[in-house]
């Protein structure tokens, strides 16, 4: 921790968002209560996004409440299908999740921290035409009115738009950015926030003598890309 500490204090000022993902972070409570005590004392962080398939929330709000980061701070949940049966197989949940996650999603709303609802989509059309519309009911089913799909990503990944988001292109544009790594497009469906984001497996391999992106190893490396090999001196 020592190391991130000093990460956190000496980065560029350009860096003001940081994500914490895993694996699962809220398996190791104790180390996200040391990462949000840092971030906090660096104060340099406008948006602190936490990436979790919603178990073991409760130490993790009551963290974030005393450091008084909640307007900073955005859930991801992790969901990647609206039957909790297949959510459950792919998180290898051993109860079911839905009456838990319902009450966590109202506690974090409370507490003013927002929750969008994160979905990895296929890149076929497995889950076929009307996947997207029986999702959107059940985040609406949570109380959750942002969500968004995320291409997945394979070594072969592309920027192409995929079938899922083709069925929507018509729906009214809220925003959109891009750039050579990764895509995103955000649009207004009935009363919900729906984005569609695809990127491509390592940016480096595209972006190679620019830093799209730091990671912070397991090892206390701080690299350019997911698989540790590019290590950036701060």
């Amino acid at each position: 921790m020592i190391r991130f500490r000093y990460i956190a204090g000496t980065l560029p000022k350009q860096f003001k968002s940081v994500s914490i993902t895993g694996g699962e972070p809220n398996l190791n409570p104790n180390l996200v209560k040391v990462l949000l005590e840092t971030i906090q004392r660096s104060a340099r962080f406008d948006r602190i996004v936490y990436n979790t398939s919603g178990g073991h929330m409760e130490s993790i709000i009551s963290e974030v409440n005393r450091l008084g980061l909640g307007h900073k701070f955005c859930i991801n949940l992790s969901r990647h299908h609206y039957d909790d049966t297949i959510n459950n197989q792919i998180f290898h949940s051993p109860v079911d999740m839905k009456s838990y996650v319902h009450d966590v999603v109202y506690i974090l709303g409370s507490n003013g921290i927002s929750v969008t609802l994160n979905c990895v989509i296929p890149n076929d059309q497995k889950w076929g035409y009307g996947f997207i519309q029986d999702y959107l009911g059940y985040a609406r089913s949570y109380g959750i009115m942002n969500v968004v799909f995320r291409k997945m990503v394979t070594p072969t990944s592309t920027l192409e738009p995929s079938f899922y988001e083709e069925q929507y292109k018509f729906y009214p544009l809220l925003g959109e950015s891009s750039c050579p790594v990764c895509r995103s497009v955000t649009r207004k469906v009935q009363d919900m926030t729906v984005t569609f984001k695809a990127s491509i497996n390592e940016p480096v391999t595209v972006m190679s003598n620019l830093i799209y992106e730091l990671i912070f190893q397991p090892n206390g490396k701080l690299t350019m890309d997911w698989r540790g090999n590019r290590e950036v001196e701060v």
